[in-house]
């Protein structure tokens, strides 16, 4: 049985939106903040509070996220926030997560965000990942810049310090490519989207991604930074009103800002020609590991 609270009646308490509207409040969110989090309108989250619309399976997720509801909870989350039958499908999500599904419960710890993973194993890089991942925990320590020439590996060792870190981080890691993207103007643009964070008409998005980062406790992997250097002013502002949040770039030049470490990244191994070993000592070279996958 569903607890009842003060606000919201024994049979309120089953509707969809009372209990979005009562978690939304426990979590100290404004409706507004509960939409930017979910990319949707604010409008929508109201409706939905109101009980006069039901969310599509896509924003129900994002609202799940946003709330902090565990990802073996997703499907009976989606549809208790979707079904007409909500009495049927409270019962579902309180059975899946074997608890009564209370708005004033305490929220579960859970990533807003992860990492692509690579088809390929990592080689030849385990010094390098350990050294970056100990560089990033040294609280002094908000931004590292992996730089190195074309072809060195650096995408590879970010994503693998980086999910080395994932659990040190309550938010998460977030991967944001920069390979395509055309100018030093189109810098936020490209790190909102995979933030899911929404432009916003009546704010400047530099606003907007600095109030969703101010709290939150995240990682943040910039690749292929190279092209953009000329926005690194623009980053370093983001940065300033992010706390908690620390960066890991890939590029082949340094950033040249405050507080910018480095860390050179060179090529993988590789025999010396002329001096070729014996064909079964070629493995022992990480390039050629990596060349046989």
């Amino acid at each position: 049985m569903i607890t009842a609270t003060k606000t919201v009646g024994m049979s309120e308490s089953l509707l969809f939106g009372a209990w979005l509207k009562q978690r939304r409040r426990v979590l100290d969110l404004t409706q507004a903040e509960l939409a930017r989090q979910s990319t949707c309108a604010t409008e929508s989250i109201r409706k939905i509070e109101a009980g006069a619309l039901k969310p599509s399976r896509g924003l129900a997720l994002h609202i799940a996220l946003a709330l902090h509801v565990p990802a073996a909870e997703h499907e009976p989350f989606v549809t208790f926030a979707r079904s007409s039958q909500q009495m049927a499908a409270a019962d579902a999500f309180r059975a899946q997560s074997h608890q009564v599904p209370s708005p004033t419960s305490t929220p579960p710890a859970a990533s807003l965000y992860t990492l692509p993973r690579s088809l390929t194993s990592f080689v030849g890089r385990a010094r390098e990942v350990q050294a970056v991942v100990t560089l990033l925990r040294r609280p002094e320590v908000a931004l590292v810049t992996l730089s190195g020439p074309p072809g060195a590996g650096k995408t590879r060792l970010s994503l693998a310090a980086g999910q080395r870190l994932q659990g040190d981080f309550p938010d998460g890691a977030c991967f944001v490519p920069l390979a395509s993207v055309g100018g030093a103007h189109m810098l936020l643009p490209a790190i909102a989207q995979p933030l899911g964070v929404q432009e916003s008409p009546n704010q400047p998005l530099m606003l907007t991604l600095q109030r969703y980062l101010r709290d939150k406790r995240l990682l943040l992997i910039l690749d292929n930074f190279e092209q953009l250097v000329a926005a690194a002013p623009l980053l370093a502002k983001l940065l300033t009103a992010a706390a908690h949040v620390k960066t890991l770039i890939t590029s082949r030049a340094v950033l040249k800002v405050y507080g910018e470490h480095e860390f050179p990244v060179g090529p993988l191994t590789l025999p010396t020609i002329g001096l070729l070993p014996p064909p079964e000592s070629l493995l022992g070279y990480s390039a050629i590991q990596l060349f046989l996958e």
